[in-house]
């Protein structure tokens, strides 16, 4: 397609993994901890279920950008 990465697009991955250091340019990426993501995810629905809370808001932990040769900062 005549696209050039990161010069005309750049590429962030959702999930870091050994995939995205293959490829040239490695590929820019979030890192989680995607145990403690499936444990969070899992147990904050039972816990509203059996306890019925009052209603708030959740945040899941922040994942860290690690950024590879994928991303660039926007032209000009």
């Amino acid at each position: 397609m005549a696209v050039s990465v990161p010069g005309d697009v750049s590429i962030v991955s959702f999930d870091d993994s050994i995939l995205t250091r293959l490829p040239h340019p490695p590929i820019t990426a979030l890192r989680r901890d995607t145990y403690a993501l499936g444990m969070f995810t899992a147990t904050k629905p039972l816990h509203v279920m059996a306890e019925r809370p009052e209603p708030r808001a959740v945040q899941a932990p922040t994942p860290e950008l690690v950024v590879r040769g994928s991303t660039a900062p926007p032209g000009a």
